[in-house]
């Protein structure tokens, strides 16, 4: 499901459209972040990436609404799959514990 629908532009394994760069932007907004573990993606909760998925981005015009392509089930599932990419560390600070996490950094 990843690879029809999300890798023409978050790219194999989901390393983003300019891998090192997530301010990376062109006309159409920030460029297709990574969704593995080399960005910003798990500082999302399920329910934000679970939004982005179904509803598209507010940061990039291209990332389109999926809802009326993909299930609620299949949209659930490609977060599990993002998630499966993500070290114990992303994972244990996902979502809002990312702040809490940093702070005791």
């Amino acid at each position: 499901m990843f690879e029809e629908n999300c890798q023409v532009c978050h790219g194999a394994n989901g390393v983003g459209e300019a891998p090192g760069d997530p301010e990376a932007r062109d006309e159409f907004g920030f460029k297709a972040p990574a969704l593995n573990d080399d960005a910003h993606a798990w500082h999302h909760s399920d329910q934000t990436l679970i939004c982005f998925i179904a509803e598209g981005s507010p940061c990039n015009t291209r990332m389109v609404a999926f809802k009326k392509i993909l299930s609620p089930d299949d949209i659930a599932n490609l977060v599990a799959y993002l998630k499966s990419r993500w070290s114990v560390s992303s994972l244990a600070c996902q979502g809002g514990r990312h702040m809490g996490f940093m702070a005791m950094q």
